[in-house]
């Protein structure tokens, strides 16, 4: 039994190094928010963390029904906005899009949760407060 945990603990590591290898990392302070877009237009972070249930496979993501691409655990885009309304989705995936209304000079946070349900997760999107979503990405790397 300790054989197979310790055997189960060192693959569970090996895939998260794999994950963590399709990530750009991004040096500690770069990302100031809306700052760095210019006072007219509005910031998204989308990220995903580590939730109750995880699956290593990236799942893709879209704005406004234009691909960003695919979001893997850690990981996260910074989208710059005009404000007014925006639809963030998981295409593929049984999934309800989530629309933010956003204003201009703002940053908003969205935090992607799977669902575990056969034969794939659901993906849940939820707008998540400043505090929480600047932990989210703090821990994460962006994605380009």
């Amino acid at each position: 039994m300790r054989r197979f945990t310790a055997l189960m603990l060192y693959g569970f590591a090996l895939l998260l190094a794999a994950c963590s290898a399709t990530q750009t990392p991004v040096a500690p302070g770069a990302v100031t928010g809306a700052a760095q877009a210019g006072p007219d237009k509005a910031v998204i972070y989308i990220y995903r963390e580590l939730g109750g249930v995880d699956t290593p496979t990236p799942t893709p993501i879209s704005l406004d029904d234009k691909p960003l691409g695919n979001l893997v655990t850690y990981g996260y885009f910074r989208v710059v906005v005009s404000p007014g309304d925006h639809v963030i989705s998981s295409p593929s995936w049984s999934t309800t899009p989530l629309t933010l209304h956003t204003a201009k000079g703002k940053t908003y946070y969205v935090s992607q949760e799977l669902i575990p349900r056969q034969p794939k997760p659901i993906v849940l999107l939820n707008w998540v407060d400043e505090n929480t979503g600047k932990r989210g990405i703090g821990r994460g790397s962006q994605i380009n």
